[in-house]
């Protein structure tokens, strides 16, 4: 989430940017276009949070 946010002020391209432009748009078509980069950006951060959790299972002596 924090990496959408810089994005979103740093003006760099990638999803935070969309979303943004998106937002300052305003058309019609912006509201659906900006549900599927939350929920894209959504799915990515599940996806590394799982990565994350398997390396940690991996990596620790102890249970978690």
């Amino acid at each position: 989430m924090v990496l959408i946010a810089a994005e979103m002020l740093a003006q760099n391209p990638g999803l935070g940017k969309f979303v943004w432009d998106e937002f300052q748009n305003g058309s019609s078509h912006s509201l659906g276009k900006i549900m599927v980069a939350v929920f894209t950006i959504g799915i990515i951060g599940f996806i590394l949070d799982r990565i994350m959790h398997s390396l940690q299972n991996v990596f620790s002596f102890g249970k978690v």
